[in-house]
Formats: structure tokens, C-alpha cells, sequence
């Protein structure tokens, strides 16, 4: 195969790919009633370093760079992925380490769990 009709193939590949992303996230509807392009939903589990730490807020860091700020209430717990044991506290998090948040099913600024990542083994 000749290097231009790979490049075209591709070229065709691309735009069939771009057309169909284009057709799912806008679908083709009728009237005034066209629902909103699909997101992810707004109480998804997020995962990044925190840059700031209170006993009332966390604020993390996503690996894309985007801050988000969360909530800190009576109903948050503080576990510790693949561990048992005592429980961990707001005051186990530091800034700088990674966690996964995962917020309130009701509200999305309020962080329901904080799983930091287990301790390294001992030696």
C-alpha cells in the first residue's frame, strides 16, 4: 500500500469516529424539547492530590488540574484503602497526598468518604 492511500484511509477513519462522537453527546431530535448533552454525572468519584486541608473542607487537585472543593461534615468518614483496624480521621490527611473522595448521593460538594492510600509495607 502506497503511503497516500494509508493517510486517506485514516483520514476516513477519523471523520467517521468524529461523526459518531458528534451524534451520541448531540442526538438528533425534534422541537424545542432536546435534552442537554451528556455529561458525566455531577457526583462522580474524584481522585487527585490535596492542595488544602481543614476540619470543615478538602480541597483536591485532579490529574488534569482542575480543583475541586468538597465538604467536610459529621457524616464523612476516613478510611484506608485494604486496611482494618483503627479508624483514620480528617486529621490523618496531609497536604500532598493522594485520595479518593467520594461525594454525598445528595449533594456533590459534600464528601461522604476519604480513602487514603494504604501504608507502605514494613520492613
Amino acid at each position: 500500500m502506497s503511503k497516500k492511500t494509508v493517510l486517506s484511509f485514516i483520514g476516513v477513519v477519523a471523520l467517521i469516529a468524529l461523526g459518531a462522537a458528534y451524534f451520541y453527546y448531540y442526538p438528533a431530535t425534534s422541537g424545542t424539547d432536546a435534552p442537554a448533552p451528556k455529561t458525566a454525572p455531577d457526583n462522580s468519584v474524584s481522585a487527585g492530590s490535596v492542595s488544602a486541608i481543614s476540619a470543615t473542607s478538602l480541597t483536591i487537585v485532579k490529574q488534569n488540574g482542575a480543583p475541586v472543593t468538597f465538604t467536610i461534615g459529621a457524616g464523612t468518614s476516613v478510611v484506608s484503602a485494604g486496611q482494618t483496624g483503627t479508624p483514620k480521621k480528617v486529621s490523618d490527611i496531609t497536604k500532598g497526598s493522594m485520595v479518593l473522595v467520594t461525594p454525598s448521593s445528595s449533594d456533590a460538594t459534600v464528601a461522604q468518604t476519604i480513602v487514603l492510600p494504604p501504608a507502605p509495607p514494613m520492613r
